[in-house]
């Protein structure tokens, strides 16, 4: 146990305690960043001190040792006669409390929960080291100390109290109606909806809020039938859907006016249309037409927050971290089902998250405006709101049967794969090994009976084990750890065993190589993206349709990402890729289109830097990737007159003997882009 005094005091009283992990436990840094906000604002240096807390090493600890520390540490607090315990660290914070979680309770103060300890106030800080990648948390920070100094000073009020002004919870038809109507006077609201399920099919409108400023709110059950009573499953109520609301609802939005806020705009918006608009799932003209009612003035605070907060460090865009310093921890529990939340607590809740996301809109906006990003959001991302929830709408179009047909010829491929790295020499072996450590393990628990090695025949090496492929690759093998996880564990990875391969050990093992990474790419696939085709929804054209998610500010680059699943991860140019691809077909009189950029990110590579090496290939209208295939591998293609434009572009054309180098190229292309020397090195690329 280490401490740092910031003033003499002969007494050793002090009011005011940080506790910190020893390897984040610098006193001027500590001093700098909690004491000094502090003592701006009346707490004496010599009330003031800080306290290590114990880890098992630099990064982790176990909750035993939490649990002892703690119990070490209160009775010498309290001899100091402690009343504040700043703690910066999320473990420490949970087990003073009792809490479940830490972050929601930023701002707050609450008391131990140790018997015997009440007289303490917890309150949660960040630990100043993670404001070096993210200075966004600097306000976290101040937040805690916020609440401390005013706690101290009888002025403290919890997050969340009293914003709350205006609940409204209509229920009748009637009162419906009049407020819908009376939300038309304003010129802007804030939306959100809760839903049964994430999926279209399932989610329905259980529950929907309007607020028109971040005190006052009207929520109202659309969907949602409250029950008498629990029932056994734990339901308050059921889904039922409700054709009047609807109606209403559907009413409304056509007439009204007035901008329309949602936080995660295409979640909210997809599922109105799909449910308000759409008689049935291939209603097109419905589609259509809702989203022209839907998207008309329409905006999301997630993208404002986004654009406005966007860095390297990356950000977080939940609406309850955005409005943590608002609202407070206004919801503990995640809804995971919204059906076991009392009714009245649910209507609560939803309204508000549209307070929150009000509140998020009057912060964000005019930072995103402060910050020039205006006209991204005005012309590319509020437009692209409509184009994806349009997209997520219509699906990915899917043939039933050859989603089964692909099924069964991947398993082949699965058994194969696995009968030749099963019967694989070094893998007989290693088996062997796995058995007798099996033996040894079970016969150390026995005093007399011993089990003889053929008991343990069962035991067959799983490619699928980390931790067995890891000895394989890195113990049996011998190969070089040249990857880590982020857990800091040897990777074992397809991509890492393509990149062992080059290595001379592998080259007795090369067939049970070649077979792990066939083996995992097939799994990949049967486990990762089968069952999402398998359950796409099937409509009445006989097709199955696969609705993922896009998200907008989901990478810190600014590109798309996807969910539910990727979509962005099939397989493509793998082996494996035509096979996926075959499964998707368009509808009968419909056709599949796709477009793609030329060489995007190098041509905007070549702007910015304004390299008159990197503009020429452009200007003298080469093809970039298959110049630089060329360049690299010149001794690969002889034939090729790379002075000609003509020579080197055919290569990009389909099905050219050379097409696999321009595919190669891209990726030593954007590593040396990115200037990552040492990983162009790893795919063959001398560096001059």
């Amino acid at each position: 146990m280490f401490h740092h005094v910031y003033a003499p005091n002969p007494e050793h009283k002090y009011k005011v305690v940080v506790l910190s992990k020893e390897t984040a436990f610098l006193k001027d840094r500590i001093q700098a960043t909690y004491f000094e906000h502090l003592w701006n604002r009346g707490l004496k240096p010599t009330e003031s001190l800080a306290l290590s807390l114990q880890y098992d090493d630099p990064k982790k600890v176990s909750a035993k040792t939490v649990k002892a520390y703690v119990a070490k540490i209160l009775p010498v607090l309290k001899n100091m006669e402690a009343k504040y315990l700043y703690v910066c660290d999320a473990s420490y914070f949970k087990a003073l409390t009792g809490e479940k979680k830490a972050e929601p309770w930023l701002g707050y103060v609450l008391p131990c929960s140790h018997k015997g300890y009440e007289e303490f106030n917890i309150v949660y800080g960040i630990n100043y080291q993670r404001l070096i990648p993210d200075p966004s948390l600097k306000a976290p920070v101040q937040l805690g100390l916020d609440a401390l100094h005013d706690h101290m000073n009888g002025q403290y009020t919890a997050p969340g109290e009293g914003i709350i002004k205006t609940e409204w919870y209509p229920d009748s038809v009637a009162d419906i109606a009049s407020a819908l109507k009376f939300l038309k006077q304003f010129d802007k609201l804030t939306c959100d909806i809760e839903a049964f399920d994430l999926g279209l099919e399932k989610a329905g409108i259980g529950t929907i809020q309007f607020a028109w400023d971040k005190h006052n709110f009207v929520a109202f059950k659309v969907d949602l039938q409250e029950l008498t009573e629990k029932d056994m499953w734990g339901n308050y109520s059921k889904r039922v859907d409700n054709p009047v609301r609807r109606k209403l609802l559907r009413e409304f939005f056509e007439t009204y006016e007035g901008a329309m806020i949602y936080h995660n705009a295409i979640f909210d918006v997809k599922h109105l249309v799909w449910n308000l608009f759409m008689n049935d799932p291939l209603d097109r003209v419905g589609m259509v037409d809702g989203l022209h009612v839907m998207t008309r003035n329409l905006h999301c605070t997630k993208v404002m927050a986004y654009l406005a907060t966007n860095s390297c460090a990356g950000n977080h865009l939940g609406l309850k971290h955005l409005a943590q310093e608002f609202a407070g921890n206004w919801a503990v529990e995640e809804i995971n089902d919204i059906r076991k939340i009392p009714v009245g607590d649910l209507l609560r809740y939803n309204g508000v998250d549209g307070l929150c996301t009000m509140y998020v809109a009057e912060k964000y906006y005019p930072m995103m405006v402060a910050d020039n990003q205006k006209n991204i959001y005005e012309t590319l991302f509020r437009p692209s709101l409509k184009l994806l929830i349009h997209t997520e709408l219509v699906g990915m179009p899917m043939c039933p049967k050859k989603v089964v047909e692909t099924k069964a010829k991947l398993e082949i491929l699965h058994d194969k794969y696995m009968a030749t790295i099963l019967a694989h020499p070094t893998t007989v072996k290693f088996t062997e090994q796995l058995q007798r450590e099996a033996m040894v393990k079970a016969n150390a628990k026995l005093k007399v009976k011993q089990h003889p090695l053929s008991h343990f025949a069962n035991v067959q090496f799983n490619p699928g084990s980390p931790l067995q492929l890891q000895k394989l690759l890195y113990e049996v093998i011998g190969l070089p750890v040249t990857d880590l996880t982020d857990s800091k564990q040897p990777a074992t990875g397809g991509k890492i065993i393509k990149k062992l391969m080059a290595h001379p050990l592998a080259k007795p093992h090369m067939e049970l190589l070649q077979a792990l990474r066939d083996w995992s790419a097939v799994v990949k696939i049967l486990q990762g993206f089968m069952p999402a085709f398998e359950n796409g929804q099937l409509k009445a054209d006989g097709m199955r349709y696969l609705h993922g998610c896009f998200n907008l500010g989901g990478t810190v680059s600014g590109r798309l990402s996807s969910s539910d699943p990727n979509l962005q991860n099939l397989p493509a140019n793998s082996a494996y890729g035509k096979l996926v691809k075959e499964m998707f077909v368009p509808p009968a009189g419909w056709l599949m289109c796709g477009a793609d950029f030329a060489s995007l990110e190098d041509r905007i590579s070549a702007l910015l830097t304004r390299d008159p090496n990197k503009l020429k290939v452009y200007t003298d209208g080469f093809d970039g990737h298959a110049l630089r295939a060329v360049s690299y591998w010149p001794e690969e293609m002889p034939d090729i007159d790379i002075t000609s434009v003509a020579s080197v572009n055919a290569i990009a054309e389909k099905g050219h003997k050379y097409g696999k180098f321009r595919q190669d190229s891209k990726t030593p292309t954007f590593l040396l882009t990115l200037n990552i020397g040492s990983a162009v090195r790893n795919h063959g690329i001398q560096l001059v």
